[in-house]
């Protein structure tokens, strides 16, 4: 068999292509195949109403996504990293399906998301002032244990009922109980 390769400037800009280093091998052994499904979540474990945004981390160049989010809003999505809500306390069922020009995979996790209710969480602050860039105290009350996230992130900062922090700007932190 025969390859022809064209290389064409199709945006009409410049006067000349030039071309270096280019190599062409025969006999590669390359084997493509089906995408490697794998995704994730910043937490799996939520409080109703939490807004969750779902990553793919499929390998092999997936084109097109298949998710089912059992008792989700919304229930199913095509997006690569999809945005879902769930509104009742429960343990729910995450699929996903990538798929390629070689064929496509499926990947389901059994209760992958925990749906817990809303605590009834009061915070306040104990000691300082947020004004100033000084320190002061975040203290949570309502709930047994107490997790405290960056909004911006998704990341756990502190686990406890207090959270000690020097801000010199605006932030926010989530607090679940």
């Amino acid at each position: 068999p025969s390859v022809h390769i064209v290389l064409a400037n199709l945006s009409g800009w410049g006067n000349n292509l030039y071309l270096d280093q280019i190599s062409f091998i025969d006999g590669l052994d390359y084997t493509a195949d089906a995408p490697e499904v794998d995704f994730g979540v910043a937490r799996t474990r939520v409080c109703a109403g939490s807004l969750v945004q779902f990553q793919d981390y499929s390998s092999d160049f997936p084109d097109s996504w298949f998710w089912q989010f059992e008792g989700g809003s919304p229930a199913t999505s095509n997006a690569q990293h999809p945005f879902v809500r769930w509104n009742n306390p429960g343990f729910y069922d995450v699929s996903l399906t990538s798929a390629n020009i070689f064929g496509s995979n499926g990947i389901n996790a059994p209760n992958f998301i925990e749906v817990v209710p809303l605590p009834n969480i009061n915070v306040s602050i104990t000691q300082g002032s947020p004004c100033g860039g000084q320190p002061f105290t975040l203290t949570a009350t309502g709930a047994g244990s107490y997790e405290w996230y960056d909004q911006r992130s998704g990341t756990l900062v502190f686990e406890g009922p207090s959270l000690t922090v020097t801000l010199y700007e605006d932030w926010e932190f989530t607090v679940l109980g």
